[in-house]
């Protein structure tokens, strides 16, 4: 019975690790969709006196503008979801020490569990760092 109830317990957090994956997955396909529309704007993007005036910064501000997605742990064949409620959170990293930081946006993103009130509760479920260039940054100087 034991066993069973260990195993049990193993299938559910897979199933959050999974679902947790899956909405940063899901948004790092939006983010790729954004650095490929960026208009392309040499005269100031490509030499920015700061970070604030470059690609990446524009990114993120696009980025920022989309509503942070939640997602239900189950949904039932009839489409009901149920279950726990993720909500993924995207955090903007400092680009200060990069030589280039208005080309490169820095994203760490976090999923966690929301109680009743729609706030973060427990453990971070799923992380991910990653680093995005708008397509248009590359064809900077």
């Amino acid at each position: 019975m034991q066993s069973f109830v260990l195993a049990m317990g193993m299938k559910v957090q897979a199933q959050e690790k999974q679902r947790a994956n899956q909405l940063i997955q899901e948004d790092l396909e939006q983010v790729s969709t954004l650095a490929s529309n960026i208009a392309e704007d040499h005269d100031n993007m490509c030499n920015p006196a700061a970070y604030a005036n470059g690609y990446a910064k524009d990114l993120w501000d696009d980025l920022n503008a989309l509503a942070l997605p939640t997602a239900q742990l189950i949904q039932k064949a009839d489409g009901t979801n149920v279950g726990k409620t993720l909500r993924l959170a995207r955090n903007h990293i400092s680009n200060g020490s990069n030589t280039a930081p208005y080309r490169t946006l820095k994203i760490n993103y976090q999923v966690q569990e929301l109680d009743s009130s729609d706030n973060p509760t427990g453990d971070v479920i799923a992380e991910r760092y990653v680093e995005v260039i708008p397509d248009v940054a590359l064809q900077c100087p």
